[in-house]
């Protein structure tokens, strides 16, 4: 499913990253902003930590609150030493990649 696919990437992103990620989604249907049809919002709200397993969900369609604790003193650690891609970057390549146009 699409809402499937969504919450994989970003749990992706998490371990990728070595991070915590929360991804938010609001429930409930809206007027579409050009006023030709209406947006339905699933919910289904995640928080997944460092290594991308999900700690906490939201129901799919049910507005609710979550409440989780993060570790953040493990951040280093995990990006010092198992976070590889994260450990392995070369940040003197992303210079290029921050300008819009390249010459």
């Amino acid at each position: 499913s699409h809402a499937a696919w969504q919450q994989i990437v970003q749990q992706g992103h998490a371990a990728t990253n070595a991070c915590y990620l929360v991804a938010v989604n609001r429930v409930g249907v809206e007027q579409a902003p050009d006023a030709f049809g209406r947006i339905q919002f699933w919910g289904g709200s995640f928080a997944a930590d460092l290594s991308g397993q999900v700690n906490q969900k939201a129901y799919i369609e049910s507005a609710e609150n979550l409440l989780c604790t993060l570790d953040i003193s493990r951040i280093e650690g995990i990006r010092n030493f198992s976070s590889y891609p994260f450990r392995d970057r070369r940040m003197d390549g992303y210079n290029e990649l921050t300008r819009l146009y390249s010459n």
